[in-house]
């Protein structure tokens, strides 16, 4: 190389290099911050035992917030006022618990943050933070766990409550509606759960879904579970708790008057057996009352009365008077119409619903045509306000309703407006074939209930001697089933009583491994524990 351009070319390069060094960049920062903030200090410290003060500081090595702090914090023993929990909302190196509580001698506390303690920035979580002291010279340490599911639903809810009652001479089973438990902890957001730093003894252990937050049974709002025998601690240590709604006791619900001639009475409890009179009824009065779909409430028609009804409610020991006066001069239509949709499915029956309870029908003025206009025979089932209309019907097909004006008379004396309706049935092979074979316990009838992708039961089964249940002609989809073990065989779900130390029936979910698919034949095998 030429010694002359040498300078140039180191010139070039130190030019170059300048020019780089020049560039404006944003720096990256590092790596993103994945830990969770740490506890680096307590006053008093954690642990502390013989304790005595009223307000606790925690220190933690970087800036964090409390998250849902209110619904997270499970303090045991539960204190009878809520401590003043700082800061809320805004970051801090801290955290400062001011009690306003007298504390229990001798005891162990615990806060168990859950999931409520967060670094500012990122928002990792400090899991299952917890903040421990005893009043007394020693900090109990034994501990139970296990979860809890629901008796009926196949999704559990989170943030259940789980107690614990001390055995002694002041214990009863009421105890749980009017005092808080001497140790509790929740499953947070699963449904595991864990109750630590508790000290020897027998105690009752419940489960709460506590809508209301207050370590006490409320039966019309709470979800409860138990477990039947009282515990010893130390002993087991894993419990497994199933919670269900009470079926509390019958009560009547203040009636309204909804329209001319027609009531709602709303109730809880099981109506199946509560009998409606009128006290003040005339000699031309009739009445005549249903459920209402899917709510805890009946209606009532009745006619032959002006001014006021008086209702007397019976069922059991419960008896109950109420005086409604009347004064509304609407009056409700008749509407009479159908939910089948547009196919009728071999497994389908063609219901008619109406708006007030049905009185008679004029069959002579229901016509069904096939698709080649031949008048098809059928028969009719008549239940307050649904019509239920049976005829046999063939594949590939289609079939024209026709109600005449007049078909349909309801309570009051009106009549329908013409119905036109049109239905197509589909090919049998358009139909799948369900075959679920039961194995485990023999002895148990069984309520075989299927469901479709959207969790609707769409058909249901009893399984007594045989083990077997089919579904056929089912709709192609991805199917699960339900299991209801129907223990007094009254073919329906009967939840527990908590007084009476009875569980739910057991109900199991099974999913059915492979889709239901158009002329095919699906087997399933399920197991019962």
């Amino acid at each position: 190389m030429d010694k002359r351009i040498l300078p140039y070319i180191i010139w070039g390069f130190s030019l170059l290099l300048l020019i780089e060094c020049a560039k404006k960049g944003r720096p990256t920062g590092g790596p993103k911050d994945e830990d969770a903030p740490i506890m680096v200090m307590a006053k008093p410290p954690h642990y502390t035992v013989n304790f005595s003060k009223s307000e606790i500081k925690i220190y933690f090595d970087e800036f964090i917030k409390l998250d849902k702090v209110t619904e997270q914090l499970i303090v045991s023993p539960p204190l009878k006022y809520q401590p003043i929990i700082k800061p809320i909302g805004t970051a801090s190196k801290f955290i400062s618990i001011k009690l306003l509580d007298t504390l229990k001698p001798n005891t162990t506390y615990s806060f168990n943050f859950g999931e409520s303690v967060v670094d500012n920035n990122e928002k990792n979580v400090l899991h299952n933070f917890k903040y421990v002291f005893s009043t007394g010279p020693i900090i109990d340490s034994l501990k139970i766990k296990g979860t809890v599911s629901d008796g009926y639903e196949k999704i559990t809810e989170p943030y259940t409550t789980i107690m614990l009652y001390e055995v002694n001479e002041t214990y009863s089973d009421s105890i749980i509606y009017k005092q808080k438990p001497l140790y509790a902890g929740s499953t947070l957001d699963s449904t595991v759960w864990e109750i630590s730093n508790i000290k020897a003894g027998k105690y009752a252990l419940v489960a709460l879904k506590d809508r209301y937050k207050n370590y006490m049974y409320e039966p019309r709002v709470d979800k409860i579970g138990f477990y039947k025998e009282f515990i010893d601690i130390p002993g087991d240590t894993v419990f497994n708790l199933t919670l269900f709604k009470e079926e509390g006791p019958f009560r009547i619900r203040r009636p309204f008057e909804v329209s001319k001639g027609h009531a709602q009475i709303g109730y809880e409890g099981d109506p199946k057996e509560l009998v409606i009179d009128v006290l003040n009824k005339s000699p031309n009065f009739k009445a005549v009352y249903d459920k209402e779909e899917g709510k805890d409430s009946l209606n009532y028609w009745y006619k032959g009365i002006r001014d006021s009804i008086v209702f007397k409610f019976q069922q059991g020991n419960f008896v109950d008077t109420v005086k409604l006066s009347l004064r509304t001069k609407k009056v409700d239509t008749l509407a009479v119409f159908s939910r089948n949709g547009n196919v009728l499915h071999p497994s389908d029956t063609l219901i008619f619903h109406s708006s007030i309870p049905i009185s008679k029908v004029d069959s002579t003025k229901l016509l069904i045509r096939d698709k080649d206009s031949v008048l098809v025979d059928f028969s009719v089932e008549l239940n307050k306000r649904r019509i239920a209309v049976n005829f046999n019907r063939k594949e590939s097909n289609a079939y024209h309703i026709m109600a005449l004006p007049g078909t349909f008379t309801d309570f009051f004396g009106a009549v329908n407006d013409t119905i036109n309706l049109m239905y197509t049935t589909k090919e049998k092979r358009d139909y799948g074939q369900l075959e679920v074979t039961i194995s485990g316990k023999d002895s148990i009838p069984l309520i075989v209930q299927l469901l479709n992708s959207k969790e609707v039961v769409v058909r249901t089964a009893y399984a007594n001697e045989s083990r077997r249940v089919d579904f056929l002609d089912v709709l192609p989809d991805t199917y699960s089933l339900r299991v209801i073990m129907d223990e007094n065989n009254n073919k329906r779900w009967d939840t527990g009583s908590y007084l009476g130390k009875r569980n739910p029936e057991k109900v199991m979910y099974f999913s059915v491994e492979n889709p239901v698919k158009a002329n095919w034949i699906v087997k399933q095998p399920i197991g019962l524990e």
